[in-house]
């Protein structure tokens, strides 16, 4: 409840205790009380996970290695600097597409099927395995692939993080 209504309510009160007063209008009022001591609280806590929201972005957005998070179907939800300069594509173009499109033809086959297996074994955990890309820029580079199950995302039937390491 904002500030501004904690205040009407509290004027509210205070006309109402004048009129009438009686052990209701003591009640309300230690009732508001209790209501600006949780919004105090809530606020608080607020502020702490936009400060934890800025953190995370910037360790994702800048971590040195290139890293997504797909939902339960494979679809790009976020992507770091590092996975768009590994792919030759900017980071508006991937999100919301499919992450196999970046797989090799002959190497689809195996990201689908460790999708499905998270999505149908909460004990998955991690798989790693060697792929090949294919970067926005036609060329194709050779990766590391580790994909680890985030399966305790709510709304979400499993969630992947992929990390990815380009491989000589």
């Amino acid at each position: 409840m904002p500030p501004d209504t904690l205040t009407r309510l509290r004027n509210r009160l205070e006309t109402a205790r004048s009129d009438a007063p009686d052990p209701t209008a003591q009640e309300l009022e230690l009732c508001l009380a209790e209501l600006e001591v949780l919004w105090e609280e809530l606020e608080s806590r607020s502020d702490q996970v936009a400060r934890e929201r800025v953190r995370y972005t910037a360790f994702f957005e800048h971590a040195p290695f290139a890293c997504a998070l797909t939902d339960g179907s494979g679809v790009v939800r976020e992507a770091n600097r590092a996975l768009c300069e590994l792919l030759a594509v900017p980071a508006t173009y991937l999100a919301g597409k499919p992450f196999a499109i970046f797989f090799a033809d002959a190497d689809r086959a195996t990201f689908r099927s460790a999708l499905a297996r998270a999505a149908v074994d909460p004990q998955f955990g991690r798989s790693s395995w060697r792929s090949r890309l294919r970067r926005g820029d036609a060329h194709e580079t050779d990766v590391e692939v580790t994909a680890a199950n985030l399966p305790y995302l709510k709304g979400s039937v499993t969630a992947l993080l992929l990390f990815l390491r380009p491989v000589d």
